[in-house]
């Protein structure tokens, strides 16, 4: 699927591509290991992405906060850990403020040991303990929609790794809509007006429908152009599932 949306990525002339690497609990698989599943997953996929002239960023993760959980705490969630892939693949970084907010970690300290890395942003709010991909500054105090990122630390952590000198640097307003049956309709309309010829295969609930594999490509790019067409960066995954490329 990655390497078909590397595909879909470069028809579409996006010059980066976001990536999640592998996690494993810390307690289940020694950093060693952890590091060579990713190698060996994620290596094919940056070569591909050198031939194409994409450039691949790494995106850390969620895991529990080391500090109250160091049983749960995930490989593949703080700076050091996304730092050593990056540096080992000669890729660039995708910082989600998100996911480092459930983590418990300082955006700040973390992303100064980026400093040069960071291509990619994330941005999105949550309550600490889900990945709500809430709108930032909202105070939760006030409406239940509120989140409880540290923008100011985070804008400090930005002027750490020396962000805004990075070239090409992207952007990304990360949000999802919300629970309520108005917008789980709109999300349904989409997909099935777009993602499928004349609405087959669509099952109302999800809107995913049991049949996605056989709707008509053309129909997938002409989604993809639509609603990726001004996005400076691509998630592989995201895309591998719209547009079938190659096979592999």
């Amino acid at each position: 699927t990655q390497l078909m949306g590397l595909d879909a990525a470069a028809m579409l002339k996006i010059p980066d591509a976001v990536i999640h690497p592998i996690v494993r609990h810390e307690s289940r698989r020694c950093r060693v290991l952890w590091l060579s599943e990713n190698m060996h997953f994620l290596m094919p996929i940056r070569e591909l992405a050198g031939k194409l002239g994409i450039t691949l960023c790494m995106e850390n993760m969620t895991g529990k906060p080391y500090a109250t959980h160091p049983s749960e705490a995930v490989f593949g969630s703080t700076a050091a850990d996304i730092l050593d892939l990056a540096e080992r693949l000669d890729t660039m970084v995708c910082w989600d403020f998100g996911h480092a907010n459930i983590t418990g970690l300082c955006q700040s300290v973390e992303l100064e040991k980026l400093r040069g890395r960071v291509r990619c942003l994330h941005i999105h709010d949550n309550d600490g303990v889900q990945d709500n991909h809430r709108i930032p500054f909202e105070c939760p105090e006030a409406t239940p929609l509120g989140g409880c990122v540290d923008w100011e630390d985070a804008a400090e952590g930005l002027r750490l790794c020396e962000f805004f000198t990075t070239s090409n640097r992207c952007i990304n307003l990360e949000l999802k809509t919300s629970d309520l049956p108005a917008d789980r309709s709109i999300n349904y309309n989409l997909r099935s007006r777009h993602a499928f010829p004349s609405g087959e295969g669509v099952t109302e609930g999800d809107g995913r429908g049991s049949h996605f594999c056989e709707a008509k490509v053309h129909r997938r790019r002409r989604f993809v152009r639509k609603y990726t067409r001004n996005s400076a960066s691509s998630d592989l995954a995201t895309l591998g599932h719209l547009l079938p490329g190659r096979r592999y």
